[in-house]
């Protein structure tokens, strides 16, 4: 349950449940903006290095975000409007796999381009390295993790996709990528209270 405060703060109001698809917020268009711009939104510190990812290997694919986290991995954002999109656990699952040798010299340009479109920023090989070292928490790192992370996000999950993800968890042993999968279900509430 959320509650609007009025700016006077005697006053809480309930926010009615609602759906993404009801207040007419897209995917792309809004929810993505609103990761990129705030990725603490998925519950940890995250480096946004590269939006809309498209440059795999004999591949059209392309993944939402593509985050490093504090570890040194390379995290999969995979955002979901509502829960219709049942292939959304193998879909991340394959951009993981295909992100998984990437270095951060092959990283490198990616996260110049993406600093130059949304922030403005003009960065060298050498600067976008070093933002991508100092970012991650750790005086021995030199090198992108072998084992990316998932995350999935949507407004509800159908049971295929609670299923599976459920299923990879209790089955991880020995397999890094699975203990890093989890999921994220955003809230139904009605936008014009935000």
């Amino acid at each position: 349950m959320i509650f609007s405060i009025s700016n006077g703060l005697d006053k809480a109001t309930k926010i009615k449940r609602s759906s993404f698809t009801n207040l007419n917020i897209w995917e792309r268009t809004h929810i993505e903006e609103w990761v990129r711009t705030n990725p603490e939104i998925l519950g940890e510190d995250l480096l946004i290095v590269s939006i809309e990812f498209d440059r795999f290997s004999n591949s059209n694919d392309r993944l939402d975000l593509l985050a490093v986290d504090r570890e040194g991995n390379l995290v999969v954002v995979e955002l979901k409007r509502d829960s219709a999109a049942g292939y959304a656990d193998l879909q991340a699952i394959r951009y993981a796999a295909m992100v998984s040798s990437m270095t951060i010299d092959k990283l490198v340009p990616y996260y110049i381009s993406y600093k130059r479109k949304y922030d403005d920023e003009l960065l060298t090989d050498l600067e976008a390295k070093e933002q991508i070292i100092e970012f991650v928490e750790s005086d021995s790192f030199s090198e992108l993790s072998t084992k990316p992370r998932i995350i999935l996000c949507s407004e509800g999950f159908s049971a295929e996709i609670t299923t599976t993800v459920l299923w990879l968890r209790h089955h991880k042993e020995g397999h890094p990528l699975l203990e890093n999968l989890r999921k994220i279900h955003w809230g139904k509430y009605e936008r014009s209270k935000f």
